[in-house]
């Protein structure tokens, strides 16, 4: 797990095109997952603490699902990001979105 500063970030929320909308908030610290894998990706998800609360005019909460639940292996997921889609590719003004099975790892 790591722990670092983040001063060059922030966060949109309440909009879905990239560079307008919304509020914008700087990030204060990430942390990652205490199994993260730099060399195959495992457990790549962590938190991020917000200078400011994010409030209910631009976003909600939603809900986990319980431990154990979730989709089931096969079934078609909808992923989207503003990630490139290919190396070196720009960046899309909203995010673009795709369909992919879901995969058991366990």
């Amino acid at each position: 797990m790591f722990i670092a500063a983040v001063s060059f970030l922030t966060v949109r929320a309440g909009s879905s095109t990239r560079g307008s909308g919304g509020k914008v908030v700087s990030v204060l610290q990430m942390t990652s997952h205490a199994n993260y894998s730099k060399s195959t990706l495992d457990y790549d998800i962590g938190a991020l603490l917000l200078s400011a609360a994010i409030d209910s005019v631009y976003s909600e909460a939603i809900a986990l699902p319980s431990s154990g639940t979730g989709p089931a292996s096969g079934e078609t997921l909808t992923i989207t990001g503003w990630g490139t889609t290919s190396e070196s590719g720009s960046l899309a003004t909203t995010p673009p979105s795709g369909a992919s099975p879901c995969y058991n790892y366990s």
